[in-house]
């Protein structure tokens, strides 16, 4: 989401400098592509903080801001300590991406860096959520309220859009027939994502439909991870399964796919992946996260959380619609995005909050 709203803006009314707390990694190449400067820190451990500052401090004077933007709970952190480096004043705002389910899910430095956003939340002018359940969370967990606003994320229907070249050009990179059913997750490999729980679905719905493809993309999601491979081995699921690891061009593979699925167990805020397959006309099948119900609305199935058995009866029910079903399901989706989530829209309220013309908190 961060570099599709650099993209939209950079160059048209806005200047954009970003710095990275850990490696940039592909998105990193992208920003640098669109002409953005992109600094990293490289701060894997707490202590490595401290000796970044000097960094930090030179990014912000050679940048020279005049707002200085948190994204996500320790890049709030950051942004504040570079607000105060700063030798002129300068207006701070944060960033907050995902939902709160309580401390149990959160690692221990997390749980830290957490209680610090909220003893701190009344520091920033504003306190920027991308979906209204994550606002309610986190302002249960102590966030300031009248600091908070919701501005949800926006996707490019230019890029993301339905396309039989990309389809099939995909399809056959990946040795799939053009007529095969093919399931897709795209997600980084982490406990929240549930993978385990994906390929407990993936296994019942294979018991019933043998012939379905399950493409799945992202961060370590690859033949390197041996504890991915021993629980798709596991499942029985080694011939149908496709790892590509992190796929850059999302724009080309949700193409390829008939259903999408997001498996989260927690920590969801506004999932990409939902907006991004439905701008592409394919419906999805979710979990109950943050705001996925909002974002698919009649363009597929929500299920509870942790739920493979109900994950796998959402999957078939989609299956067993044939292709023309699916098909009204996803043009019902794309219409959707276009109407609610489009990024000209969502940029247009960046510009506003960095202009200082928002209205009243959330």
């Amino acid at each position: 989401m961060l570099v599709k709203l650099v993209a939209e803006l950079h160059g048209r009314g806005c200047e954009f400098a970003v710095v990275s707390m850990l490696d940039a990694g592909t998105q990193g190449a992208r920003l640098r592509e669109l002409g953005v400067p992109v600094e990293e820190l490289h701060v894997h451990r707490p202590a490595a903080l401290f000796g970044s500052l000097p960094r930090l401090r030179r990014a912000v004077h050679r940048f020279s801001p005049d707002v200085i933007q948190g994204w996500m709970y320790h890049g709030n952190l950051a942004a504040t300590i570079a607000q105060r480096l700063a030798s002129s004043p300068i207006r701070l705002v944060w960033g907050v991406r995902q939902t709160f389910y309580g401390m149990s899910h959160e690692r221990p430095l997390t749980r830290l860096v957490i209680r610090a956003n909220a003893a701190l939340s009344a520091v920033p002018e504003r306190v920027v959520y991308n979906s209204s359940l994550s606002l309610r969370q986190h302002v249960d967990a102590g966030f300031r309220a009248d600091r908070a606003m919701l501005i949800p994320n926006g996707f490019d229907t230019t890029l993301f859009r339905p396309d039989p070249a990309a389809r099939l050009a995909k399809r056959r990179e990946l040795r799939i027939d053009e007529g095969a059913e093919v399931v897709g997750l795209v997600a980084r490999y982490h406990p929240m994502k549930d993978h385990a729980g994906f390929l407990h679905a993936a296994q019942m719905v294979a018991r019933r439909r043998p012939g379905v493809v399950f493409v799945l993309a992202g961060a370590g999601v690859s033949c390197g991870n041996k504890e991915l491979r021993e629980q798709i081995a596991a499942a029985g699921l080694h011939q149908q399964v496709r790892l590509l690891g992190e796929v850059a061009d999302t724009s080309r593979l949700f193409p390829a796919l008939d259903i999408t699925v997001l498996s989260s167990a927690w920590g969801e805020a506004f999932p990409n992946v939902l907006g991004e397959s439905l701008a592409c006309a394919v419906p999805c099948v979710s979990t109950d996260v943050g705001d996925a119900a909002d974002i698919i609305g009649e363009a597929g199935r929500v299920v509870p959380r942790s739920s493979p058995d109900r994950l796998a009866a959402a999957i078939l029910d989609l299956l067993d619609m044939g292709a023309e079903g699916r098909g009204v399901l996803g043009a019902a989706g794309r219409r959707r995005v276009e109407e609610r989530f489009s990024m000209p829209a969502v940029a247009r309220q960046y510009v506003a909050l960095y202009r200082g013309e928002t209205p009243g908190a959330a």
